[in-house]
Order: structure tokens, then sequence, then C-alpha cells
């Protein structure tokens, strides 16, 4: 769906849907210089999931949405991502 075409309704049209379940290495990249920000799984979305940090610890967390249709999700492989950055 193009983006000019998108309403609220649309942007949040998945956020009550089941989280799934997704390993963060799978995923496709945004772009080459972007490590953590990924496309979005959904076939009919062209949003973004940007990996968020806990506000107080600075740690990444496991809990994702997409930024343009709300999926949620969550990183199976978190472990692993949070070693790769010490």
């Amino acid at each position: 769906m193009p983006l000019e075409t998108l309403g609220w309704a649309d942007c949040l049209r998945n956020y009550t849907e089941p989280v799934w379940a997704v390993r963060h290495s799978d995923l496709e990249r945004y772009s080459d210089e972007s490590v953590y920000r990924s496309v979005c799984p959904r076939d009919d979305c062209e949003g973004l999931l940007l990996v968020a940090r806990n506000s107080i610890t600075g740690e990444l967390v496991a809990d994702d949405h997409c930024t343009l249709c709300a999926q949620r999700v969550k990183y199976l492989d978190i472990a692993r991502m949070r070693r790769e950055l010490r």
C-alpha cells in the first residue's frame, strides 16, 4: 500500500494481531549501513523495525513493532545481539 494513502487505521491495523517471533539475523536490512534497522517482515508493509533500547539501562529489548503497520515482533536472537555489542 503506498505510504501517501495510509490513514491512522492502516497504521495501527496489526497492533492487536499476535506477536510474531522472528530472528533479527533473518530479516532484510534497511540498508548496508544499518546494523539494526530492518524491513518489516509483513509482505504488505513498507515499514521498519528499529530495535529499541531500554531507556534506563541502554540494553537492547526483545520486543519491537513496525513503524508503519504496528506489527509487533519478539526477537528470538536478542541474547546474541546483546553479546555482539560488548
